[in-house]
């Protein structure tokens, strides 16, 4: 399968999601301004969850590596 098709049926689905979103939040819903984006409050806090993540997996990283340097260095000194 192509590249570019993936990419394009991706788009497609991410256009189909956010236009059918708006108009169900705007029609049924009644919603105005910003809350007219399907499931606005999880895009809203989506970054700050992937910086937390980051954090989290760099800060398990450095603690292994730290403690796997303790451990070769421990073993070095026999």
């Amino acid at each position: 399968m192509c590249v570019f098709a993936y990419y394009h049926s991706l788009f497609c689905l991410v256009a189909v999601y956010l236009i059918g979103g708006v108009l169900y939040m705007r029609l049924v819903q009644k919603a105005k301004g910003l809350n007219q984006i399907p499931n606005y409050s999880f895009w809203k806090d989506f970054g700050a969850l992937q910086a937390v993540s980051l954090f989290t997996y760099l800060f398990i990283y450095l603690f292994i590596c730290i403690y796997f340097l303790g451990m070769v260095l421990i073993v070095k000194n026999f």
